[in-house]
């Protein structure tokens, strides 16, 4: 069974890889920093992350703040989550925290990928290959 991490990677980088083939189709040439930076900017499918460990991070955001969380990149992570679930149950059917999250989890999609410029070149490059292209420059 995939875990959840693997799950988003794999999605990652088939937007990554979808990314380039358009760009490559169009005859645009695009560094990978730019195509990287797009792909983090599209919608993944889902959080990643499951029921117990959201609920465990999101209470320990209630009871402590966002603040001991370690990175800043996480901290908008899980803020994410936390606001919709709030919204989920401030909203029109009042859900308690259990099935608000339940239903984020399965309904709801975070605004972007949540990983680093450098994980994401990592995760990119068993599946790249570069060229580099020389041309000689002559007098003529």
């Amino acid at each position: 069974m995939k875990t959840a991490t693997q799950a988003r990677d794999n999605e990652f980088i088939a937007i990554c890889k979808e990314i380039i083939s358009q760009n490559i189709a169009s005859g645009r040439r695009t560094s990978l920093v730019l195509v990287i930076d797009e792909a983090i900017h599209r919608r993944p499918r889902c959080h990643y992350v499951s029921y117990e460990r959201a609920s465990r991070i999101l209470h320990y955001i209630d009871a402590c703040g966002s603040t001991a969380i370690r990175s800043r990149l996480a901290t908008l992570k899980w803020l994410e989550l936390y606001n919709q679930v709030k919204e989920t149950m401030n909203g029109p059917r009042g859900l308690p925290f259990d099935k608000a999250l339940s239903f984020v989890l399965s309904f709801k999609r975070p605004s972007r990928f949540y990983i680093t410029h450098a994980r994401a070149l990592r995760l990119l490059r068993p599946h790249i290959t570069t060229t580099i292209s020389y041309q000689a420059h002559s007098n003529d």
